[in-house]
């Protein structure tokens, strides 16, 4: 009984102080490299990226603290962002460390473009989602709302207009084939500016 004991106590001894990856990417990244709510760690230590209070902006991509609780999950993203002549905003969730093999979405201006030019790839297949952003300036601050469903064999994105709620319908549903491999998430810039990144549980349920 005494040595069945002692084999519980080490289990959870062993359970409770394991290696935690996603806690040492919080620890050592500086509390001034921040995105919204959550530590951002650059890919390339040489990407010309900006932080301040909270806004990350310029060209390079970054890796987000606060890892997904799982691969295969669902979750609801709200962002704020600028884009200028020929900018580029994407955020990849899902992914590997290295942002690989995962959920892009890809929100894009054609060089002075007013438009708002949208794709979403899984796998390396790209989907077009722009013809139902046609009402989006990308010459102003743009806010988008959308649920990525990664919990079945192939990604649902829902968005809506604005802040979604259970008042508002969704403007967007789109099945992706495939779905993302691991629960890393990061975002990519090129002369774009995040403001504010929000992460949720889903707002349309199964």
């Amino acid at each position: 009984m005494l040595k069945f004991l002692y084999l519980i106590l080490f289990f959870l001894a062993a359970c409770g102080g394991g290696y935690n990856p996603d806690l040492e990417l919080d620890r050592r990244i500086p509390d001034s490299n921040q995105v919204g709510l959550y530590k951002a760690e650059r890919l390339n230590p040489l990407d010309p990226l900006r932080f301040e209070s909270g806004v990350l902006s310029g060209t390079g991509a970054v890796r987000l603290s606060d890892a997904l609780i799982r691969a295969y999950s669902a979750n609801h993203y709200r962002l704020t962002f600028r884009l200028e002549a020929s900018g580029v905003l994407q955020l990849t969730t899902h992914a590997q460390k290295d942002l690989s093999r995962g959920v892009e979405l890809k929100f894009y201006r054609d060089g002075e473009s007013t438009q708002l030019q949208v794709e979403a790839t899984v796998l390396k297949v790209t989907s077009n989602l722009t013809a139902h952003f046609q009402n989006f300036d990308a010459s102003r601050e743009l806010a988008v709302s959308f649920d990525i469903h990664n919990d079945h064999p192939n990604v649902e994105l829902i968005f809506w207009d604005g802040d979604a709620s259970s008042e508002v319908a969704p403007f967007l549903r789109k099945t992706l084939l495939g779905r993302g491999q691991l629960n890393q998430w990061g975002a990519t810039l090129v002369r774009s500016e995040l403001r504010s990144l929000e992460r949720s549980s889903p707002r349309h349920r199964h």
